[in-house]
């Protein structure tokens, strides 16, 4: 019956939810070995209540194996839950629980556990390298790019090679599913197996699904890498101005960042002037520490990046997101659009999208209030023009 139910998880793998059931059931049989093996492939899939379930068996069995594995899993679980808490929203982290539920039960029979793919088995000497079922996720430059070369990706499907590389399975379109199904794998692959980009919202899934709603085939590689909006490489042309600490302004292009040195109120600013006026629709930014994510204001959405309030006069050390932000364009610097968008500020990446527009100037201001709030920071400012 162990090997019974290792054999079952390559059918999971491919949908045959209904072993879910028999998972838990076996949980509970009275040989540790096979409830033992039960829990591992619960934990493995991540099935629901699947805390209970190993805690309900560690009080009915005695096995030493079943009460210390079970507390090796319960120990991990809580430490990735605690992880995620400190560097997601809530409403992040359900969207993680949602797409890692649906990776573990339909992706990851091609891309891997890991999200390193998985290697094609072979009988005899392999003639060269080992062919592989998908490419990589984890660490993909691509999958933490642009969040359309995703989505697009999940609704439409893609065939043949990728920058020259074959792989024995196509990636099946997946457009059938709702926005939010789409939102929550998307948001799952750029955020976990390591990798660290924007979420995705229900927003963007149906921008991109109305945008494409005439698109009858599968994508090939070239032709959705064309298809996408392409980045401005900011360059020593380009020229950075702010309602505050003017002369760090320039930082906030590179990883050097820009902040306002106080808390952040409505009217601040940040802009960049482009060596000429280009067709933009889209612009991206990063707040807070490199590599780390903000603190929350308490009762507001902001947060302080490495913490906010507590006591501590002044502002914080560091910046953080808009609390909600407009952006606006100009073509000399003097008179200025209507927003072209508005939106909150991420602790990752906020991004604002709005529909082609000539601008030589892009200025973003915040416009939320909070008592308490961090002061605002950017930094890795990055402007997109329309696609090929």
């Amino acid at each position: 019956r162990v090997q019974a139910i290792r054999a079952s998880e390559s059918l999971f793998k491919t949908g045959a939810s209904g072993f879910a059931e028999d998972y838990a059931a076996l949980a509970r049989d009275p040989d540790p070995d096979v409830a033992l093996q039960a829990l591992l492939t619960a934990h493995l899939f991540n099935l629901p209540n699947v805390e209970g379930l190993i805690k309900e068996i560690q009080a009915s069995h005695d096995a030493r194996g079943v009460q210390e594995i079970g507390r090796q899993m319960l120990e991990r679980r809580a430490k990735a839950a605690a992880t995620m808490s400190m560097a997601f929203s809530p409403a992040e982290q359900e969207q993680m629980k949602e797409g890692e539920a649906i990776y573990k039960t339909l992706c990851f029979t091609c891309h891997g556990e890991d999200g390193r793919g998985v290697a094609l088995a072979q009988e005899g000497p392999a003639a060269g390298p080992t062919p592989m079922m998908g490419p990589p996720l984890a660490g993909s430059p691509r999958v933490q790019g642009h969040r359309d070369y995703v989505i697009k990706t999940v609704l439409h499907g893609m065939t043949g090679p990728m920058a020259g590389q074959n792989y024995t399975q196509v990636m099946l379109p997946m457009g059938a599913q709702n926005d939010r199904w789409i939102a929550a794998i998307s948001s799952y692959i750029r955020n976990g197996l390591g990798n660290s980009a924007s979420f995705v919202t229900e927003g963007d899934v149906s921008r991109v699904r109305t945008a494409t709603a005439d698109r009858t085939g599968m994508w090939t590689f070239d032709e959705l890498e064309a298809s996408l909006p392409r980045l401005l490489p900011a360059d020593s042309a380009w020229k950075a101005g702010a309602s505050h600490n003017g002369d760090r302004a320039p930082g906030a292009l590179t990883l050097a960042a820009w902040t306002t040195g106080t808390p952040q109120e409505p009217g601040m600013w940040y802009q960049v002037e482009l060596p000429q006026a280009t067709t933009v629709t889209e612009v991206q930014f990063d707040s807070g520490p490199p590599g780390g994510r903000g603190a929350r204001v308490q009762g507001g959405r902001g947060g302080g990046g490495r913490g906010a309030g507590g006591g501590r006069a002044g502002p914080p050390p560091f910046g953080s997101f808009p609390l909600s932000y407009q952006v606006q364009v100009s073509t000399d610097g003097t008179s200025w659009s209507e927003p072209v968008a508005t939106g909150q500020g991420s602790p990752e990446t906020s991004v604002a999208t709005f529909p082609p527009v000539q601008a030589k100037f892009i200025r973003v201001t915040q416009t939320g209030k909070a008592e308490e709030a961090p002061a605002w920071s950017v930094l890795n400012f990055r402007v997109f023009t329309v696609a090929r």
